[in-house]
């Protein structure tokens, strides 16, 4: 590296390559004036800066989906202004710069041409280099570095069944060289995709190896990032180290704030920013630059390229992005084609810079399956079988292959050659013995916020909670079933504008969930059914009296140490002389079941929970309830009638008839709640569940007692392993994610009985 310094230069870099120049440069006597800077900031700089406002005015006029707008923008750069060309895509494409040079989109830096002449300019790092990039850097007079200092043979390739095998081995390989003097930061691996993670972590925990996996996550996939997507209230409850990221996301989405597509936006940002773990100093890291960068590496460093098969290394690319290897070649961009063959030569270059270089490839992943890389017949590369790990460095790799052949053993009555080698008094004492039960504790915990979910995890088993909210286990995936309740809430919220646009609309939220091509055909006919739902809807409530509605409602209450939170979907009201009746209104998309009986457990409370917090929230100052319901969405009815019955709110009413009559004004035969009708002694049908006045009460004040109970058993450490049975069924474990951590025993068991005289709606 040390040849290429000098005064006056000006470095074009990746910024992990400038990461590693500056820490070299750092152990020099010598200072240089040098800069550094990435290509994207340099093509910024030297062609044209692409304004943020671009992508929103793109957004609005075409309403296309923001990942074809930032292949769109990224594209732009290789449109030749004086070129006729003949694919549609490329007429777009020259069309839409047009276009953002007419609305002032395009930032020209015209000082920065007569500046660059003074720099000696060194690219280095970018193995796909576009044509126009590579004209852009002749023009500067750029060397470009691609070279090896030195080449190396290729070492032989070690072949392992299975990954486990593989990581294994190599771990042993890793204490061998640590052993032998070898630092750990002196050690690389490469080739590891997301499939290699969770072995790689725990089998060189399990070796006693540190390790930088380089691991970092989006913020969208996070339950604060998901929440905040849905509610920008919550950044004032929230750490710092969010808090300022948050901050900063919405300092730059300013210029998007009034647009109908700032949530969009912002999905998108919070799917860009990532947060990295710390990494260690002296441990083992994943460097995937090796396999792109010739002499990356030092002479003293030691590479391991695991899953060295077809299809991983060479990686290959296919044509299949929005701008086909037609419209590519068109344009004068690479083509899968040609990135291949460069991407080949490349790879080889890469690994054979490196002095001390050790392969490996694999037959089976538990998902896959997997040839050889090509390079090893083309390059008659020598495989032989992988050594298999020592039994010398890890004790607990020790319990485990002990435990795992005591299993084999005991499942097929067969003993593996190495059970002997490595089976101690201590491994016999502890196998098969285990204490599940949960050992309580003292740990200071954050001020409490309680909303519905959390209190009826609580409710279905303590320990549940502790997993979920004490040691955040809970890794926040999206479901088919969540993405779909997403676009239909919000799609639900804006029904009501005057101006509302149903495709536009949906379009938006859609764009937000990501859906895969599964999703997508599952959508469409779920839009329809959206379409009709939202008509249905509409209809039914123009017999409603109460006019006035609160949508998408947050409501929080703090109470001493706690704060309760819950976000309502739909809130019908109007006030008659003095008195604001009000309805509460919660969307399902999946099953729909109203029950009371076990409210003095926890359980089910979702609408007595909502309508404890319009009452302590005091929303209305005179206030009377008309009713709790649940909205079904989803209705699993194919006869139309059946199906407009199923799309009327099902749930509890009051047996004040004044307030009956303002929920519904045909509340004798009514179209909108399910099950409300009278008989003809004038009273309420015994199908329609009613409450008093006094019963109201009592519900809320159940409601305030659970909080209350929940808040000191929680602060009390009182996580307990207690799964729930109603009428003999689990009902705490069937979707619990957290089932296989707990052993549960059938002692473990609370049984719940119903209140007497109540009974499912």
């Amino acid at each position: 590296m040390k040849e290429y310094l000098a005064d006056n230069i000006y470095f074009i870099i990746p910024q992990k390559l400038k990461e590693k120049i500056l820490l070299e440069l750092s152990s020099y006597d010598t200072i240089y004036n040098i800069l550094f800077d990435d290509l994207n900031s340099f093509k910024e700089k030297y062609l044209f800066k692409i304004k943020k406002e671009a992508k929103l005015y793109l957004l609005e006029k075409y309403q296309d989906s923001l990942d074809v707008i930032d292949e769109i923008l990224k594209k732009i750069y290789a449109v030749d202004d004086n070129k006729t060309y003949k694919t549609s895509k490329a007429i777009r494409l020259q069309k839409i710069k047009k276009e953002l040079e007419e609305h002032n989109l395009l930032e020209y830096d015209s000082s920065f041409h007569e500046y660059i002449t003074t720099k000696k300019v060194i690219v280095m790092g970018y193995p796909f280099l576009e044509p126009y990039e590579e004209k852009m850097l002749e023009e500067v007079h750029a060397n470009i570095y691609s070279s090896v200092e030195q080449e190396y043979p290729f070492p032989f390739c070690s072949h392992y069944e299975t990954m486990r095998e593989e990581i294994t081995a190599i771990a042993s390989q890793i204490r061998d060289l640590n052993y032998q003097g070898i630092r750990y930061d002196h050690i690389f691996l490469a080739g590891i995709d997301e499939s290699y993670h969770y072995l790689l972590y725990t089998i060189f925990q399990k070796f006693d190896i540190p390790l930088n996996l380089n691991f970092h996550f989006s913020l969208l996939e996070t339950t604060i990032g998901h929440n905040y997507l849905l509610d920008q209230t919550i950044i004032e409850e929230l750490d710092d180290k969010y808090k300022q990221t948050l901050l900063s996301i919405n300092e730059r989405l300013l210029y998007a704030k009034d647009s109908p597509y700032y949530s969009l936006l912002l999905a998108q940002e919070l799917e860009n920013t990532s947060f990295k773990v710390i990494k260690k100093k002296d441990a083992v890291s994943i460097c995937e630059e090796t396999i792109t960068i010739p002499n990356y590496l030092e002479e003293d460093d030691y590479l391991f390229v695991l899953g060295f098969n077809q299809g991983r290394i060479p990686k290959t690319y296919k044509d299949e992005e929005y701008f086909s290897d037609r419209e590519k070649q068109e344009l004068g961009l690479l083509t899968s084609t040609e990135k291949n063959i460069k991407n080949k030569k490349i790879t080889k270059l890469a690994l054979t810079s490196v002095k001390h270089l050790f392969l490996s490839y694999i037959d089976t992943s538990l998902q896959s399956t997997f040839n050889p890389s090509s390079y090893i017949s083309e390059d008659n590369i020598k495989v032989e079988e992988g050594e298999k790990a020592k039994y010398c460095y890890s004790k607990d790799y020790n319990r485990y292959m002990a435990t795992s052949f005591l299993d084999y053993y005991y499942t097929y009555h067969e003993q593996n050659k190495d059970l002997k080698q490595i089976f101690t008094k201590e491994i016999e004492d502890s196998y098969r013995s285990y204490d599940h039960q949960f050992k309580e504790f003292s740990v200071p915990l954050k001020p409490l916020v309680f909303s519905y979910t959390n209190l009826n995890d609580y409710a279905l088993c303590p320990f549940r909670y502790y997993v979920k909210y004490v040691l955040n286990l809970s890794e926040f995936i999206k479901t088919f079933n969540q993405k779909l309740g997403n676009i239909y809430h919000g799609v639900l919220l804006h029904m009501y504008d005057s101006n509302f646009d149903f495709e536009k609309i949906y379009q938006q939220y859609v764009d937000i969930e990501e859906l895969d091509v599964r999703e997508q055909f599952l959508m469409v006919k779920l839009k329809e059914e959206l379409k009709e739902i939202i008509k249905t809807i509409k209809e039914k409530e123009e017999s409603t009296l109460l006019t006035n509605r609160y949508l998408e409602k947050k409501i929080e209450i703090t109470d001493s140490s706690i704060k309760i939170k819950g976000i309502i979907d739909k809130l019908f009201y109007h006030t008659v002389n003095g008195i604001t009746y009000y309805a509460i209104v919660d969307y399902k998309t999946g099953n729909v079941k109203l029950i009371l009986d076990y409210l003095k457990d926890g359980l089910y409370m979702q609408l007595p929970f909502y309508l404890y917090l319009v009452e302590k929230s005091k929303l209305f100052s005179n206030s009377f309830c008309s009713g709790l319901f649940y909205q079904p969405l989803l209705p699993s009815i194919k006869d139309l009638q059946d199906k407009d019955k199923n799309l009327k709110l099902f749930g509890i009413v009051s047996n004040d008839e004044e307030s009956l009559s303002l929920l519904d004004e045909n509340y004798q035969h009514s179209e909108l709640i399910k099950g409300l009708s009278f008989t003809k002694q004038n009273t309420i049908s015994s199908r329609m569940k009613t409450f008093t006045n006094k019963e109201k009460d009592m519900m809320v004040e159940m409601v305030d007692h659970k909080i209350k109970e929940f808040k000191d058993d929680i602060l009390n450490s009182k996580f307990m392993i207690q799964p729930k049975i109603v009428n003999q069924k689990n009902i705490s474990c069937e979707n619990c994610p957290f089932y296989e951590l707990c052993f549960y025993e059938a002692n473990d068991y609370v049984y719940l009985e119903k209140e007497e005289g109540e009974e499912d709606a």
